[in-house]
């Protein structure tokens, strides 16, 4: 059975130069999903390392991944880790009480700087490391 999934994405400027906004809080993006959720609050000790999503999990692909924590964490992403194309792997820091999102897990992989080649492919895994130096309380919502 399908769902609706309705995603707000807006921003707004105050100040500065000149102020600006832009997106839209009236009208959402949509997706049509299974509506497979994993919906959880959950703890990471500093100097540690989960894995946050995996394709062998019960949710084996995502159309929607939001989490926010309120310590800054290491991000990395592993598109091909089964090594069928390329194992691609982009780490990033995702900073204390800022919600970060991905909406598909589609990835490209062995692609070149100017993107001349590439494979499509999925995000196999997502891995999250707290170096904050406290304990990271993390909510995160996954939906296929």
């Amino acid at each position: 059975m399908s769902a609706t999934l309705r995603i707000w994405d807006s921003w707004e400027l105050l100040g500065g130069v000149k102020g600006d906004e832009g997106g839209s809080r009236s009208k959402p993006i949509e997706l049509t999903v299974d509506g497979l959720i994993e919906h959880k609050v959950i703890q990471l000790a500093t100097s540690t390392t989960i894995t946050l999503w995996d394709s062998s999990e019960s949710i084996t692909n995502f159309d929607f991944l939001w989490f926010q924590a309120d310590q800054d964490l290491y991000c990395e992403v592993t598109a091909d880790r089964g090594a069928e194309v390329g194992t691609v792997v982009f780490g990033f820091i995702v900073e204390s009480n800022t919600p970060f999102r991905l909406i598909y897990d589609d990835a490209l992989a062995n692609f070149t700087a100017n993107f001349a080649t590439g494979t499509a492919d999925v995000i196999d895994r997502i891995r999250l490391r707290n170096v904050s130096g406290t304990t990271a309380n993390i909510e995160y919502c996954l939906i296929s």
